[in-house]
């Protein structure tokens, strides 16, 4: 019978090449990942994006295709849950006393329904990320400053009616009545809407009603006081606050600490006591930097950024204690 002497030194070496060729290949990332699925595959975090974009007065279409790009490159950044400001839409009309309130009701949207926002579920859908965006709403004859969340696959898993308003707005808009928490794969997302932070005990009622972390889509006050306020409301609910503006992102943590905190443009000051919040031209949001007219696109005041932050979710952590 006929023997072959095995060369083990040979074998070896070729075993030696052949996984480090699987490494080179991705081959250890499938194996590592295969690992995470035993163990149940759950991240740690996850993407979320604010579009930090200037309004233009009460031009939907551009408003839309402005934030359209900057929604695609959020989703290409890797964000799955992407947020727009208050009064995103409109360009947050509904504090101008000098537009007719026939017309105010031309730019508010039919939620669901009304045209754009069925393009932005249909690019929620196409991108496949949490879409939150800041729109005037119209329901029954009644208006609404609103905030839609719109799943990956664009149906509608929510909307949040901004229930407590400043004098200027509550002239024409109707106060929504309830808190707001919308169930995500990431945990229960809560939603409040500006002026809202102001008050602690809305906070309280969002946190109360499951929410494990909260969104502030916004769309007035900036800068050191607002980030204490946000920081105050995280301290006081051990949850991660999500602030976003068309001049500032902003993210505080279960501590009050600041995790996250980027300005783009605007004057982060108050006007003068005096100044009239609204005229032909919003004056308020046009001398804070939040609003631009079409002769100023592109301009150094148009300033804008897709800002991101890998939010810690709170169920990897309790698991990690």
């Amino acid at each position: 019978m006929r023997t072959t002497n095995f060369n083990w030194r040979g074998a070896c070496i070729l075993a030696a090449v052949i996984f480090s060729a699987a490494t080179a290949c991705g081959w250890d990332g499938a194996r590592k990942d295969a690992s995470d699925e035993s163990t149940g595959g759950k991240p740690d975090t996850v993407r979320v994006a604010g579009v930090v974009l200037k309004w233009l007065r009460m031009d939907k279409e551009a408003n839309f295709r402005r934030g359209e790009k900057m929604i695609r490159e959020a989703a290409a950044g890797g964000a799955k849950i992407v947020a727009t400001t208050e009064g995103f839409l409109d360009g947050f009309m509904n504090g101008d006393r000098t537009i007719p309130l026939s017309t105010y009701h031309a730019l508010a949207e039919r939620i669901p329904g009304g045209k754009y926002y069925e393009r932005f579920a249909d690019l929620a859908r196409e991108l496949g990320i949490y879409l939150a965006v800041g729109t005037a709403e119209i329901d029954a004859g009644k208006t609404y400053n609103t905030v839609v969340f719109i799943g990956p696959d664009g149906t509608l898993v929510g909307k949040h009616r901004k229930t407590k308003m400043n004098p200027f707005e509550a002239i024409r808009d109707t106060p929504g009545d309830k808190a707001t928490v919308l169930d995500t794969p990431y945990g229960r997302f809560g939603i409040r809407i500006c002026y809202e932070r102001a008050f602690p005990e809305l906070t309280r009622e969002t946190c109360d009603a499951g929410a494990d972390y909260v969104f502030f889509i916004s769309g007035g006050t900036f800068g050191a006081g607002n980030t204490r306020m946000v920081q105050a409301r995280s301290r006081e609910n051990s949850r991660h606050m999500i602030f976003v503006h068309p001049t500032q992102f902003l993210v505080t943590g279960p501590d009050g600490s600041v995790v996250k905190d980027e300005t783009v443009g605007g004057l982060g000051q108050h006007p003068p006591d005096n100044l009239i919040q609204s005229d032909a031209l919003n004056t308020y949001a046009v001398m804070r930097g939040m609003l631009i007219i079409t002769e100023q696109i592109g301009t150094e005041v148009d300033q804008n950024r897709v800002v991101y932050f890998d939010l810690p979710l709170r169920q990897a952590a309790s698991d990690a204690q």
